[in-house]
């Protein structure tokens, strides 16, 4: 696409997705913006991969603010917690737990198992 194209479609394709939006068909957007079907699905679409790249960015960096939030609890409750405070220990573990969570640690993970599996059933009697 030449530089004039570019500039044309970067006008156009927001106007797309207002449309869209606003509930036009993409036979109904092409015709008012004077394009074909297929150039206002693909309008619609360039916008709206555009905007999940802005919420990957913007969650990634709220992401980074919960982090740096854990960092500074884990200063604040470090202290007490090392000198047997209770009550820090425990805030200091939810901490711990809320960076884990948001580094995606605690996710399940898939084991593989090869060889054989044998189970064993217990009357009422044996448990």
């Amino acid at each position: 696409m030449k530089r004039g194209q570019d500039a044309v479609k970067a006008a156009r394709a927001p106007q797309a997705l207002e449309l869209r939006i606003a509930g036009g068909t993409y036979r109904q957007i092409g015709q008012q913006l004077g394009v074909s079907e297929k150039c206002a699905y693909e309008d619609v679409q360039h916008e709206l991969a555009k905007l999940d790249a802005v919420k990957v960015q913007l969650r990634e960096r709220l992401r980074e603010l919960e982090l740096e939030r854990c960092d500074r609890l884990t200063v604040a409750l470090g202290r007490k917690a090392q000198a047997g405070d209770e009550r820090a220990i425990l805030a200091l573990v939810r901490v711990m737990e809320r960076r884990a969570k948001l580094l995606g640690l605690d996710h399940a993970q898939a084991v593989e198992h090869s060889g054989d599996v044998t189970f064993q059933w217990l009357d009422r009697d044996e448990k």
